[in-house]
């Protein structure tokens, strides 16, 4: 797998796809993320799917959600 994943990152419990990129203290919990998916510094996923070429943005909270493919989250 490619991608990019600071040393602070988290990924707990949950899968991943290729080429994701996860920034500083970025934290991936019990969830499914799907290829070349982006989650800024500072943001928590949980119990949530994303989808393929999904874009989080810094400083997000998200729960218990899915988001669909080619999604930016501001």
């Amino acid at each position: 797998m490619s991608g990019f994943i600071a040393d602070s990152a988290e990924i707990i419990n949950s899968t991943r796809g290729e080429n994701i990129r996860m920034y500083r203290n970025a934290r991936l919990i019990d969830s499914n993320c799907g290829a070349n998916v982006s989650i800024g510094e500072e943001s928590t996923i949980v119990k949530s799917e994303l989808a393929d070429y999904v874009s989080i943005n810094r400083q997000n909270y998200i729960r218990e959600s899915r988001i669909g493919e080619f999604t930016t989250v501001e």
